[in-house]
């Protein structure tokens, strides 16, 4: 099977594979189609809304302990206000990306029911990253899923790969997870696909209150970290939730850059953790995204100039090749 075939199977793959896991382990299948996603998203409903992120050690062969470590921190997120949640790229297998297609289907089995259940249970939407698909036949992904009491919202596989996770997952050239909840439009870009403007602007551009950011970013592109969750808010003018895996103890592990942070959309920080686990709240005020996209109107500037482009008396400037 092609590089090709594989990301069309990935894609076909995910909504069998979260349905059945759902269905299996829950007693029925999903609240809410993932293709929703799909979709456009641009009422606002709401003006304050409690957001959080959490960073933790994701401990490779542990996925019970990790997900009682994740349960813990949405727990003591709900408890301060948290109506929408960032846990890290990945956080239940941990960046073992090796042994993925190992773990997919245990993970199937125990994450997604459980992240459901907590979800109803704490009135959270959660938004990360879990492995889904089938390792066997080339259809691995690392999805990115939106979870609200309802069930999964919105699922899509992570498209941009870093690194080695090429050889390991099918990318998935569809549009970025983008849905409605909990009086918000959240959209998702996962880790590495955070420093492609182009695709945080999709979301934009498709009505994104707010960019989550699961992450497993490495400790020495801390420095990229630091711009890229700044930038993707002021240039779109959204709200970022950005959440890393922490940095382990065990000075053997990969080192992850920690860092989580909760963005205006004037690029201020409003909270930050540094290397070690823990969670961040805050109270944010979604009428902030039409204020700073006034001030800097970049989305109502590359509206017009795409209306503009359109027109059929619109010039063209292809490149020159000089004298």
């Amino acid at each position: 099977m092609g590089a090709t075939d594989n990301a069309i199977g990935c894609s076909m793959a995910i909504e069998k594979h979260v349905k059945s896991a759902m269905a299996k382990h829950t007693g029925s299948a999903l609240g809410v189609s993932p293709t929703r996603a799909r979709k456009q998203v641009s009422e606002v409903l709401v003006t304050t809304i409690g957001v959080g992120v959490a960073q933790m050690v994701a401990r490779p062969g542990e996925l019970e302990g990790n997900l009682a470590t994740a349960e813990m921190l949405l727990q003591e997120m709900a408890g301060q206000g948290a109506q929408i949640v960032v846990l890290p790229e990945l956080f239940a297998t941990s960046y073992d990306i090796e042994q993925a297609a190992a773990m997919v289907r245990r993970e199937m089995e125990l994450v997604l029911p459980r992240l459901t259940s907590l979800a109803a249970t704490l009135g959270l939407t959660i938004a990360t990253t879990v492995l889904a698909g089938d390792g066997r036949d080339g259809t691995l992904c690392n999805l990115a899923v939106v979870i609200d009491r309802r069930g999964v919202i919105a699922t899509a596989g992570k498209q941009m790969l870093w690194a080695g996770e090429s050889t390991i997952f099918a990318p998935d050239h569809g549009p970025r997870a983008l849905v409605r909840s909990s009086g918000a439009a959240l959209g998702v870009a996962v880790c590495y696909e955070a420093g492609f403007p182009e695709l945080t602007r999709e979301l934009a551009v498709r009505g994104a209150d707010i960019i989550s950011i699961p992450a497993a970013f490495g400790a020495s592109r801390r420095y990229a970290w630091d711009l890229l969750t700044r930038s993707r808010a002021v240039e779109n003018g959204c709200f970022v939730l950005a959440a890393g895996l922490a940095d382990p103890e065990d000075a053997s592990a990969p080192r992850f850059s920690g860092h989580s942070r909760i963005v205006d959309p004037r690029g201020q920080i409003l909270a930050e953790l540094a290397d070690s686990e823990g969670v961040l709240t805050a109270r944010i005020d979604l009428s902030d995204i039409a204020s700073a996209r006034t001030e800097i109107p970049y989305l109502a500037a590359l509206s017009a100039r795409q209306a503009k482009a359109a027109s059929p008396t619109a010039l063209t400037h292809p490149i020159t090749t000089g004298q």
